[in-house]
């Protein structure tokens, strides 16, 4: 069995790596954080079978021997951490964590939403180009990416603990998707098939802001997402979420957080 060490992969922190063959057995001599960017595959940890599609996030761990079954087509993203690096990064965010991590089954299997996952992949693409900069600046982006990740993995288990009824988590599910970022309110009440003030009162009851917030945060942190791609414009973000006008998108986002899209894109790509 192949041992890959940190040796041969420091100059490449994050890979993006599209397969469709069978990846052999093998292991790490660091942390790796695997992100599913599209299609769908199994990966065989520790002998166990997971089932891995679009959004799908797992930490494997030094001692973890893994291997990828043939002919399953899909693209994934890997971020690569030295223990000592991680250790001190879980130090910070809570007390064992890391011995959590490196002495218990595997822990860190959650999946991202459509809009946390193209939001962080565009993070990963801009930190990508910091490269070829000083070495602070790359660590720094580099332990910034890796606490993001447990954020999300942090928030994820906060969801799974709330119970919910069943027609709530298709709603919850179905609202971290494009599709429904771009209805209003009205068609994604009527897609649960019950009253406008039923679905209304039991959202707030159980998710503890109302639909409409709900969906208007999420369709900031989609807009938060796509502005960190270089390519996409405030006025292209404007006509995606359906706001009518770019002027009404730009008053929508300064009342939420205080500064311009403008301004916020800028702040996501720092000149050199």
């Amino acid at each position: 069995m192949n041992t890959l060490t940190y040796s041969e992969i420091q100059n490449t922190p994050y890979t993006k790596i599209v397969i469709s063959k069978k990846c052999p057995l093998h292991s790490h001599s660091f942390f790796e954080i695997s992100i599913c960017l599209d299609g769908s595959y199994t990966n065989i940890i520790n002998g166990l079978t997971y089932r891995i599609k679009k959004g799908n996030v797992l930490l494997l761990r030094p001692q973890d021997q893994h291997y990828f079954i043939k002919g399953e087509r899909h693209t994934h993203r890997d971020i690569y951490v030295q223990p000592e690096k991680m250790k001190a990064i879980c130090d910070s965010i809570q007390f064992g964590l890391f011995e959590k991590l490196s002495n218990e089954p595997l822990q860190v299997n959650f999946t991202l939403s459509d809009y946390e996952l193209k939001r962080l992949e565009n993070k990963l693409n801009f930190f990508n180009n910091l490269l070829g900069r000083p070495t602070l600046a790359v660590q720094v982006a580099h332990t910034s990416i890796i606490t993001e990740v447990f954020n999300l993995w942090q928030q994820s288990l906060l969801r799974g603990l709330l119970v919910y009824p069943e027609w709530i988590n298709t709603l919850l599910s179905q609202l971290n998707t494009e599709e429904f970022l771009l209805k209003n309110v009205n068609e994604i009440v009527e897609s649960t098939h019950y009253s406008h003030g039923y679905v209304c009162r039991e959202f707030k009851k159980y998710v503890g802001v109302t639909l409409k917030e709900y969906l208007s945060d999420s369709k900031f942190s989609y807009a938060q997402a796509m502005l960190c791609d270089k390519g996409t414009s405030v006025s292209n973000v404007a006509e995606i979420l359906n706001y009518g006008s770019t002027s009404n998108f730009i008053i929508a986002f300064k009342r939420k957080y205080g500064i311009t899209p403008a301004q916020w894109k800028k702040s996501q790509f720092p000149s050199k």
